[in-house]
């Protein structure tokens, strides 16, 4: 793996459980920070922000072979459910699509364990971070 990124503890997200820094979305699109709560999900971007909460989360899917892909990307979607509100300004979101590639690799704090870190390739921490708030 390359690209190791580790993420600087930061005093900006209160009581936030852990944060992944700079995750690339195609929807919504653009680069947010990816902060975990107890009940929810941050994305903060430089525009704005789009708030998740965990129940609004019906599906995650990781599509890690993707047909003519010669860069080794990967994509995660959360689909959402139908009767949440999930809003990115004034459009609801039917569900949130994270592009990232495979030799992307982040180390950030786990929520459960302490000093403990979670370390792997972007895709694989941010569902096990889901994983263990609880999602699924």
């Amino acid at each position: 793996m390359e690209n190791v990124c580790v993420k600087q503890e930061s005093t900006n997200f209160g009581d936030a459980a852990t944060v992944v820094p700079a995750v690339s979305f195609s929807s919504p699109r653009g680069k947010y920070d990816t902060v975990f709560y107890a009940s929810q999900l941050l994305l903060k971007g430089v525009k704005g922000s789009v708030v998740v909460p965990y129940s609004a989360i019906n599906r995650v899917v990781i599509m890690d072979s993707l047909p003519k892909d010669k860069k080794g990307q990967v994509l995660v979607m959360f689909n959402l459910r139908s009767d949440s509100q999930v809003l990115n300004g004034k459009t609801r979101l039917e569900s949130l699509l994270v592009k990232t590639l495979v030799s992307k690799a982040v180390s950030v704090r786990n929520p459960n364990k302490g000093d403990s870190m979670l370390t792997g390739p972007e895709a694989v921490v941010l569902c096990q971070l889901l994983g263990r708030m609880g999602v699924g």
